[in-house]
């Protein structure tokens, strides 16, 4: 074809003007095309090399090629993308705490408060605000999926919530929070049970406790990766939020959850916090995050049987129990050096002291320098316990 025949762009036909060719695409229509030139290559080159590395074996989705590649169109994410922001159902401190379309997890040894959180929760979803966590926009929904406790204690939660409420809130409660006594279902049809609770009932935080009962090992590693697998497709599906239970392992000093399924859930949750009981305060702590750690919450139980947030009252306390541990580790470390005749090299200090103590030699050093100068005195190199020989 001719220079002449690739520029000549119209002909007169019937004395009317017609175009010979398209008119010339948008910067963005070219960007599209060059999209979906890259994404849809030629299905023999990928028959070929899918065949190569075993892929169409692992494959049981049964997707077809062409909607294998429509998906990959819309999971593409571009400058150009405009992605609508998560929703924020609940913050503590101003933090973030709840967003819509993720997935977060409350674990614990068992008897550890974990079901207390998720009334702390529901009441300040349902309220506004409950000891330390806020509701970031009202008439939120919530739905409870309990398959730990009898039915009795499951309407506890509810009463519960009904308590806080005051005269006058049944109907917004039977309204706003939808809880499921579910202990009797299996773990074939808990998923299910999930998922039309959600249709049916929109909530925007779901609290599954917990979510071991929906596979039937939680070492069992399919089970748990289709359990999560199947919570994120709701969650960005609905705009939603759940928080999922879960035990940790039995030995007291390992606090990771359970098995394969706990595993799975830490890497996929947004947020991981841990309930731990000191005394009787229930102490709520994030040990992870993507984002912005919540700060710690402190829960405990008035003579009412009320939760009530705890947050001043604990760390007096802890301020006052580290004030007296700092003072029995400083008499230890003054009559160390007594013993050893007024002056102590500081390494055989800290030696000593982690012998005494059982604590490690780095926190005993640490312990020594918060000292000096105060209460312990450095002379020469040597540790005492006066400013200067006398």
């Amino acid at each position: 074809m001719s220079n002449n025949n690739l520029i000549k762009t119209s002909m007169k036909v019937n004395n009317q003007t017609t175009n010979l060719l398209p008119p010339l695409p948008t910067v963005e229509e070219l960007e599209e095309k060059e999209t979906q030139n890259r994404l849809e290559y030629s299905r023999a080159e990928y028959d070929a090399y899918a065949a190569k590395y075993g892929i169409e074996k692992e494959n049981s989705s049964n997707e077809t090629f062409e909607e294998q590649t429509a998906v990959l169109k819309e999971a593409r994410i571009t400058t150009k993308s405009h992605l609508k922001a998560p929703s924020i159902f609940l913050s503590i401190g101003g933090i973030s705490f709840i967003e819509s379309g993720d997935i977060f997890a409350i674990k614990g040894k068992p008897k550890t408060g974990k079901t207390t959180v998720c009334k702390v929760i529901s009441t300040a979803t349902l309220k506004g605000e409950c000891c330390g966590i806020k509701a970031e926009k009202k008439d939120l929904i919530v739905a409870y999926i309990d398959t730990e406790q009898k039915a009795q204690d499951t309407q506890g939660i509810l009463k519960y919530v009904q308590q806080i409420g005051g005269e006058g809130c049944n109907e917004y409660i039977d309204r706003n929070f939808f809880i499921f006594s579910l202990r009797k279902r299996d773990y074939t049809t808990l998923i299910s049970d999930l998922l039309r609770i959600v249709i049916a009932f929109r909530p925007d935080i779901i609290i599954v406790d917990g979510i071991a009962d929906f596979v039937r090992s939680f070492n069992d590693e399919e089970a748990s990766r289709m359990a999560i697998l199947q919570q994120l497709r709701i969650v960005e599906d609905f705009n939603c939020a759940i928080i999922n239970l879960i035990h940790e392992n039995k030995p007291t000093e390992d606090h990771n959850p359970k098995g394969h399924l706990g595993q799975l859930l830490s890497q996929k949750d947004s947020i991981m916090m841990e309930t731990k009981k000191d005394g009787g305060v229930i102490k709520v702590s994030c040990t992870a995050s993507r984002h912005v750690p919540i700060p710690n919450l402190y829960l405990t139980y008035d003579e009412q049987g009320m939760i009530r947030d705890a947050s001043a009252t604990y760390n007096a306390a802890m301020h006052e129990k580290k004030q007296s541990l700092k003072n029995e580790y400083k008499k230890i470390a003054q009559d160390i050096i007594s013993e050893a005749g007024g002056q102590i090299k500081r390494a055989e200090l800290s030696k000593k002291m982690e012998a005494k103590t059982g604590k490690s030699r780095p926190y005993m050093s640490d312990l020594i320098t918060q000292m000096l100068g105060k209460d312990l005195f450095l002379v020469n190199d040597m540790v005492q316990n006066t400013p200067s020989e006398q």
